[in-house]
């Protein structure tokens, strides 16, 4: 008799359904996007990112572990597979970063208690006013979480991981995009060589067969609040919002500058960011590459003639201010913005659209 209750209840444990959104699957899955399908320019720019990303990491020597490859890739949308262990090697290059040096003219203090923070070391720095007079000054070394932006170095000339353009965009990473301290974890996080689990919480809502509505912060997509004026909250499909990792790749970056008469100078006035809306995918991230480059070596707008694979490029929340408020040392000319794909069509406006290749 106790035999056969322990059967029955070995029965009912064997049937007990799981908890729905936790899907502890390991194994490859299928993720699949068409461009018309989805909500924004920035999602459609997040999966040309994604494709340039996962395209270039299989490029890329040594173990590769785990699977993350592309699947029909045409004009019109791409598939993905790719397991726990491939979406992992995907994020660790994504957010890939080192701790660097950084010499400032003043020393850090802390936001709440405003105590001042030891730096590495302080050095002094020599240098000569225009009556050739020599003036010392201490400057202060702290460490600093540089991004990498792997798939952005390798569009360099000489692959120079410092390069002019690089050193923008990470500016603007750092600045604006993850300007908020709490947001910039995923690339301290690789640069400090800790633990990271943000590839485990993307695989468990991608896995999640419903799909399920996440919240949606600026952070991915600019602009988008906790919520509006009349209290809606803004939020997104998980395998939509997972295309939002990758748009940062893509974009052009310009900095518009005023002239500032009373003082005679150019003043800094933030970014302006310029999202592509792709209408051909796979042209779209053929040419974006040789672009590029082009546009790196001479130093300027390359003269790549621009096809129907974007049918407008908009920029995306207008200027942008640092978080900061300083400009970075590499902010392009005085009398115009410089676009860091230098891509014909890409007008520097602020909310303005310029149709292209149409």
């Amino acid at each position: 008799m106790r035999e056969g209750r322990a059967e029955e209840a070995s029965k009912k444990a064997a049937v007990k359904p799981k908890k729905k959104g936790k899907v502890a699957q390991e194994g490859p899955i299928t993720l699949r996007w068409k461009l018309g399908e989805l909500p924004s320019a920035q999602h459609r720019a997040g999966l040309a990112g994604l494709v340039l990303m996962v395209q270039w990491l299989d490029r890329q020597g040594g173990e590769k572990k785990g699977v993350c490859r592309l699947i029909d890739l045409d004009e019109r949308g791409v598939g993905l597979e790719v397991d726990l262990d491939g979406l992992r090697r995907l994020f660790d290059e994504l957010y890939a970063a080192s701790v660097e040096e950084s010499v400032e003219n003043q020393a850090r203090k802390h936001k709440v208690t405003k105590e001042v923070i030891p730096p590495i070391r302080t050095e002094e720095k020599v240098t000569v006013d225009e009556k050739g007079k020599e003036k010392r000054k201490t400057v202060y070394v702290y460490p600093t979480t540089v991004p990498r932006g792997g798939l952005l170095v390798s569009w360099e000339p000489n692959l120079d991981n410092n390069g002019l353009w690089i050193r923008l965009w990470r500016s603007l990473i750092w600045s604006v995009i993850r300007g908020v301290p709490a947001t910039r974890r995923p690339f301290e996080s690789r640069a400090e060589k800790e633990p990271t689990d943000d590839a485990d919480r993307a695989w468990l809502q991608l896995t999640d067969e419903r799909d399920p509505s996440v919240d949606l912060p600026s952070t991915y997509y600019l602009g988008a609040q906790s919520s509006t004026a009349e209290s809606v909250g803004f939020q997104d499909r998980a395998r939509a919002q997972f295309l939002l990792h990758f748009w940062p790749y893509v974009i052009q970056i310009y900095v518009p500058q005023s002239w500032n008469t009373k003082e005679g100078r150019a003043d800094f006035a933030g970014y302006a960011v310029v999202v592509p809306d792709i209408a051909q995918l796979r042209s779209f991230v053929e040419e974006l590459p040789h672009a590029d480059a082009a546009a790196h070596r001479r130093g300027g707008p390359a003269t790549v003639p621009a096809k129907r694979w974007s049918t407008s490029r908009r920029v995306g929340a207008g200027c942008l201010p640092s978080s900061t408020g300083e400009p970075h040392p590499t902010s392009g000319r005085q009398e115009h913005c410089e676009p860091r794909s230098g891509l014909r069509g890409a007008s520097c406006g602020q909310g303005r659209q310029q149709r292209s290749g149409v």
